[in-house]
């Protein structure tokens, strides 16, 4: 049977984690899901290999829930690296 779902781009990803934090600029490097969010602190957003293999590439998530996804994490929900004060999430 066909599968009718298209998975989100890598760089739509990004695009979506932009527009989450109000169009900052937004990168990862080619190869890996860990996208980093040019905001004050910055942001690491790291999606975990289940997350990308469901949501990604299955075609369960479009471009503008993970926006909404990423909009609605509390912000006690980052973790603040002791070292230069950048905030990580984890999304499984």
């Amino acid at each position: 049977m066909f599968n009718s779902k298209v998975f989100m781009t890598r760089d739509e990803c990004i695009g979506a984690a932009s527009a989450a934090f109000g169009g900052a600029f937004a990168w990862a490097r080619r190869g890996y899901w860990q996208i980093k969010i040019e905001t004050t602190p910055l942001r690491i957003l790291v999606l975990s290999k289940d997350f990308v293999q469901k949501n990604i590439f299955e075609g369960e998530m479009e471009a503008d829930a993970f926006k909404r996804m990423l909009q609605d994490i509390p912000s006690t929900n980052w973790s603040a690296d002791q070292d230069d004060g950048s905030l990580l999430y984890m999304v499984r």
